[in-house]
């Protein structure tokens, strides 16, 4: 968000959103003395932030008005939260202290934190493994109506914040006047590019060098005096010329004084850099010096080498499959577009080697003209088939030539493994494997965070843990490569493995084969999770990590990577089920779902508007101690839920069988409602022939309990009531069950749980 607008010298500006109470909007829409706006009201969800939500204010400018250039190259003033952490943060030695808190700065701080957050807020070690208030700028405060006794303390009970805006709204007397002085902010070398070349001749003596630079900041509010410095450092480093300008982002410099400096007929390697100083304190670049080759009587002028760039498809650590079937396929290389910034064209050489270090090429460079390549599958083939081969790893990278200078790609070489054999990712037996069978994100509010999930089984035979990564996001991020799990261990057939966190009620971690110690599972509902197979992987990358995490086969996720969907994503046609929900597989999924979320949680078009529950491959059952469906658990106690989560599930895999001639019978069976019961639910099913119907229930061990139906049934609609008792009319206990539904020869089943 950009706002625009002017804040007097020791003034302030509030910030809100247009869904906050009254009072504090009221805040936002103060002005100053002339009349000026001294706040914003955001219509949109821009300050939608949950206490674990990071934000920064930037300086962009001499930016202009390119938007990409403010979001890679503002420079950071202030920062409120960590961007690799998801936590509701401590401050000043308050637990949580950025969420149901005002947080005030001490009035003895007069500039920003420059990002540096941990040390903002008063940890007392890298770790932060606690923070101090002596250590801090911040000062802690309760909001007014905070619920000293609620299960969030210190939540407030009412959304008036009239008494909070007291503290908040208006002018601080911070101490600036006695508050050290701040250095410049950090800017960056623009023109001549490092590694240029300036020839002056008799020709061009009357030109200029044009010499430019980002612009650096002041939180004081002094003027910036920049120094220009041309200088040589062999046989020691020794000065050239300097030039200073105030408040300017540029100079000339006549090539006549530069051809002065060498004299006729030298060369000179140099350097050049820039410095800034507010006359208290100064700031070097962040990317000087540049080198710039100076020759005279030479004929020319400048020339700068072609812009860096990277490489882009396919990305480092590809794996790719190459088989008699796909070798009409072309591949595409792709990398970023350099630019001469003389105005030269730029032509490209693709390169390619076995050794990372792009020795002994394969074969010679090959030019393009455009930042793209198309491979042949059959050239891959044919190159492995004549070598004998069945896989072999190359590496790629490019080089940019502008006629004059070569510039090799900035993140090359990049590393591709082409396999001889039939890629498992298209192989829709491939994700019959361990898939999530339960998700569970439940009461959180330290010290307590119940958090598990529960894999299953399908297979017919064990399955090696070894061969499977859980892997996570954070807040909508990218899958995160420091936060990851290599399981351990067998697991036998239609056999599920629980996983949660020592944070967790004692009920989940009694339940769990294993229960992670560090914050893996540290999940709010809005973070991704997948389970990856390193079993695919070639035997030379086996034990190496880089490769786990690049080129392992997503087999099941829920959620997706950059990409936040606020608190929690919609399933099966409820809202915000990722957390405070229990979400169990529905009975007929027997594999994952490869990494398609939105299919998998029932979406109802490609942007996913909604969801459905007939469309859904989950069913979302509200946590036993939540006030509403949706709501977080008024106690941490998870006995009940885990009664539910935990358990193996009899998964009925063979959901569905069809016979081999065409049969017209159309079959739905609805999900019992309550679910969870007590003491009674109904089943409702339809169909459209007349025929016989068996609905039964079983338990988790697939012990058939109670047959509810068996007979011919006419067509249509059809609802029975199940009390919770078995065949010979005894009450059953607690916990998990399942009916099925089978009628001629084809059958159904979902899952029901009964409460007592």
């Amino acid at each position: 968000m950009r706002i625009a607008g002017i804040i007097p010298p020791g003034e302030t500006f509030a910030i809100t959103r247009a869904a906050a109470d009254p009072t504090v909007v009221e805040c936002a829409n103060r002005t100053y003395d002339g009349g000026e706006p001294a706040g914003y009201v955001d219509p949109d969800a821009f300050l939608k932030q949950n206490g674990n939500d990071a934000f920064g204010v930037f300086y962009i400018g001499g930016l202009g008005d390119d938007t990409t250039a403010w979001i890679e190259n503002g420079t950071l003033l202030d920062a409120l939260g960590n961007t690799d952490d998801g936590s509701y943060w401590d401050v000043s030695g308050t637990p949580e202290a950025t969420r149901y808190h005002i947080l005030q700065r001490k009035f003895d701080v007069c500039g920003g934190n420059s990002g540096d957050w941990n040390s903002s807020r008063g940890c007392v070690d890298e770790s932060c493994s606690e923070t101090s208030y002596a250590l801090s700028e911040w000062e802690v405060i309760n909001c007014a109506n905070a619920d000293q006794n609620g299960s969030n303390y210190p939540e407030p009970e009412t959304q008036d914040a009239a008494a909070d805006m007291q503290v908040v709204c208006g002018g601080h007397q911070y101490l600036c006047l006695d508050a050290p002085n701040s250095s410049p902010g950090e800017f960056s070398l623009m023109h001549p590019v490092t590694n240029s070349l300036l020839n002056i001749n008799s020709n061009n003596l009357n030109e200029n060098l044009s010499v430019s630079w980002s612009e650096s900041y002041d939180s004081d509010g002094h003027d910036l005096h920049y120094t220009f410095v041309l200088y040589t450092t062999f046989p020691s480093q020794d000065t050239l010329f300097s030039a200073s300008t105030v408040n300017e982002v540029d100079l000339s410099i006549s090539y006549q004084s530069i051809y002065n400096l060498l004299g006729p007929n030298n060369s000179v390697n140099c350097y050049w850099d820039v410095f800034v100083t507010d006359l208290y304190d100064t700031t070097g670049t962040d990317n000087g010096p540049f080198f710039l080759q100076l020759s005279s009587d030479v004929e020319g002028g400048l020339n700068q080498p072609p812009t860096a760039f990277n490489l882009d498809l396919p990305s480092d650590y590809s794996l790719l499959y190459v088989n008699p079937s796909n070798l009409d396929d072309m591949f595409t290389f792709q990398w970023d577009e350099s630019v001469d910034p003389d105005g030269n064209d730029v032509t490209y050489h693709y390169i390619v080697s076995h050794s990372p270090n792009m020795s002994n090429l394969i074969d010679d460079p090959v030019e393009f003209q455009d930042n793209s390549n198309l491979v042949s599958r059959q050239g891959i083939y044919d190159y492995l088939i004549n070598n004998n081969l069945t896989e072999s790893v190359f590496y790629w990278d490019i080089i940019a030539n502008d006629g004059l200078f070569e510039q090799t790609s900035s993140n090359g070489p990049f590393m591709v493994y082409w396999v001889l054999d039939e890629n498992p990712a298209e192989n829709e037996e491939t994700y019959l494997d361990l898939f999530i069978s339960d998700w569970y994100i439940g009461y959180r509010s330290s010290p307590t965070y119940n958090a598990a999930v529960e894999l299953y089984n399908p297979k017919e035979e064990p399955v090696d843990l070894s061969n499977y990564i859980l892997r996570r996001t954070q807040n909508g991020s990218h899958w995160m490569e420091s936060s990851w799990i290599r399981l351990e261990g067998i697991l036998p057939p239609s056999s599920t493995y629980v996983l949660t966190r020592a944070a967790s009620d004692l009920a989940l971690q009694n339940c769990a084969d294993m229960v992670e110690p560090d914050e893996f599972l540290k999940h709010n509902g809005d973070d991704g999770f997948k389970i990856t197979h390193i079993g695919y992987l070639p035997e030379s990358l086996s034990e190496d990590t880089t490769a786990w995490l690049k080129m392992s086969l997503t087999l099941d996720a829920i959620g997706y990577a950059n990409n936040d969907p606020g608190s929690a994503w919609d399933v099966s046609g409820v809202s915000e089920a990722t957390r405070y929900y229990i979400l169990s597989r529905n009975m007929d999924v027997c594999g994952g779902n490869g990494g398609d979320w939105d299919a998998s949680r029932g979406c109802v078009n490609d942007a996913c508007d909604s969801t459905r529950s007939d469309l859904g491959e989950w069913t979302p059952l509200a946590c036993a101690l939540s006030p509403s469906p949706g709501d977080m658990p008024e106690g941490s106690d998870a006995s009940t839920d885990a009664l539910i989560f935990c358990g193996n599930h009899n998964y009925f895999c063979a959901s569905v069988s069809v016979a081999d001639e065409i049969i017209p019978q159309r079959i739905k069976l609805d999900q019992n409602y309550p679910n969870p019961f007590n003491p009674t639910t109904e089943i409702s099913f339809s169909m459209s022939l007349k025929d016989r119907a068996v609905l039964s229930i079983f338990n988790i061990k697939g012990q058939k309990v109670a047959t509810l139906k068996d007979g011919n049934m006419n067509p249509g609609k059809h609802t029975f009531k199940w009390s919770g008792k078995d065949s010979k009319g005894r009450e059953v206990s607690s916990g998990m069950y399942f009916y099925k539904l089978t009628i001629g020869k084809i059958s159904h089943q979902k899952k029901l749980i009964l409460l007592r």
